[in-house]
């Protein structure tokens, strides 16, 4: 019976490959943290741009689909108005629908 150290390590372990060392990446040959910079900064102003547009196309929309009531008053004078609760009750029977042009 031996008490000290094993003469040989064990096979496992003599047989397990070295680990792999990690590739390292290749430097660039120019600092491209500039470039990079540069390119953030510009997509980060082109998209508010696009949200700025995109809020003024619905508001155009929005404010477009209004419908205005014409009316004209015993004077001759053409009204117009976007709420027919706006127009009196006496020219109701003349408003003009905005649907029918």
């Amino acid at each position: 019976m031996q008490f000290g150290p094993p003469d040989d390590p064990p096979l496992e372990l003599a047989e397990r490959p070295p680990p792999r060392k990690l590739r390292e990446e290749p430097q660039p040959l120019i600092n491209t943290y500039p470039l990079k910079r540069k390119l953030f900064i510009a997509l980060k102003w082109i998209g508010a741009l696009v949200v700025i547009a995109g809020l003024a196309i619905f508001a155009l929309l929005y404010f477009a689909e209004r419908e205005i009531y014409t009316f004209t008053d015993e004077q001759g004078v053409v009204h117009m108005v976007d709420d027919l609760d706006k127009v009196p009750e006496k020219y109701r029977a003349r408003v003009r629908d905005p649907a029918r042009k």
